[in-house]
């Protein structure tokens, strides 16, 4: 895991003698070595996990991704039926649609030809 230097552990004695400021660097100096260590481990722990978690999906489909495939032909199918429904009823609602406004504007030329009828028959009477 590095350098021979890097994993020489120096004597108690050396140490003992050594001042506040280096024991403080010589802290630091393997705190950080630790957290380096530690990182590395995470990632490949983490590189591991989505290996073994790729596998299995893999393992899965080998086993049941023919049954997946035609479960999805017959989603697909279903959905299919499920879109022809819809457009004819979407198609029915438009012909409903139609079928109203025609209503309606006859509807409206009915009571627009007896307002007329009714506004011909006031001017008679005044006229007559």
């Amino acid at each position: 895991m590095g350098d021979d230097n890097d994993s020489l552990v120096p004597p108690l004695s050396y140490l003992l003698e050594c001042s506040e400021t280096s024991l403080r660097n010589f802290l630091v100096v393997n705190l950080n070595k630790s957290a380096n260590i530690r990182k590395k481990i995470r990632g490949l722990l983490e590189e591991r996990a989505e290996c073994e978690g790729l596998a299995f999906i893999a393992e899965w489909l080998i086993e049941y991704g023919p049954q997946l495939l035609a479960l999805s032909g017959a989603e697909s199918l279903e959905k299919e039926k499920e879109q022809e429904q819809n457009r004819e009823e979407k198609r029915e609602v438009i012909e409903l649609e139609n079928s109203l406004t025609e209503r309606n504007e006859r509807i409206q030329r009915q009571l627009t030809l007896a307002d007329w009828r009714s506004m011909t028959r006031k001017w008679r009477k005044r006229a007559g």
